[in-house]
């Protein structure tokens, strides 16, 4: 009788242990999510003397910047995921080298997945749901057994082949599960936010969030913004680890029950 895969009860409760358990390990590399949020934020106050034209260009190229290290923190945590042993988890978060070597072909990876993801998209909304689904393991796969470019894609549809809504709902529902804990932790800094510098300026950081695109470019607009952008990091920064984890667990049970 083949094994069935981890049930979504104890993925949601098994993720959550083990985010609890290794807390520590996890924030050490997921807190540098906040190195380039808070460049932002001193960078948006002290040019704010000068041309709103000059701030958009220089906070512009931090954000790219930004999503680059970004990368590089992911990969950091599916690795601590990933590791076998404490000591291991140890490693990986007090050596800041690990991880730079895996960035290039995990860019690649990622940039394939996402462009299958978009080309399905442009087709019709569900192929690029369906290609979401099946490629989500290619970076842990490459990471796992160092399977690159599009061999890791089509390990992945393979890993998920004859599995596709069993493998949905089960990456669906935790995810909603702790994106609804993310938005709590959000609303609560928002909270305590408001206490220090008032229930106004908060909602003007997150219309001026909100109407980021459209916002007239303003030196105060670009300092709401950079708050703004802050205060939504840090649950990310406190949460990405579980989504990460949680999807560590079912890529290992796909495997075990394949």
């Amino acid at each position: 009788m083949a094994t069935p895969l981890i049930s979504i009860r104890h993925l949601i409760a098994d993720s959550w242990t083990v985010y609890a358990k290794h807390w520590n390990r996890m924030m050490e590399v997921s807190l540098w999510l906040l190195l380039f949020p808070v460049l932002h934020l001193l960078l948006a106050f002290a040019l704010s003397v000068l041309s709103p034209t000059v701030s958009v260009y220089v906070l512009g190229a931090v954000e790219i910047l930004d999503g680059l290290f970004s990368v590089w923190i992911t990969i950091r945590l599916m690795r601590v995921a990933l590791a076998q042993s404490p000591k291991e988890e140890g490693l990986i978060a007090h050596n800041l080298r690990i991880g730079w070597e895996a960035y290039l072909p995990f860019f690649l990876i990622s940039l394939l997945t996402s462009l299958a993801i978009l080309g399905g998209i442009a087709l019709f909304f569900f192929p690029g749901v369906w290609l979401a689904i099946i490629f989500s393991f290619a970076p842990l796969l490459f990471l796992d057994e160092n399977i690159r470019g599009t061999r890791a894609l089509a390990a992945s549809a393979e890993l998920v082949k004859g599995r596709w809504w069993a493998t949905f709902v089960r990456i669906a529902v935790p995810g909603i599960f702790f994106f609804m804990l993310m938005l709590f932790a959000l609303s609560l800094l928002n909270f305590i936010a408001s206490l220090f510098i008032g229930y106004g300026t908060v909602d003007r950081v997150m219309e001026a969030v909100s109407q980021s695109v459209w916002a007239p470019i303003t030196s105060e607009t670009i300092k709401l913004q950079s708050v703004g952008m802050f205060l939504s990091r840090l649950p990310q920064a406190l949460f990405l680890p579980i989504f990460i984890v949680a999807l560590t667990k079912l890529y290992r049970s796909l495997k075990e029950t394949r």
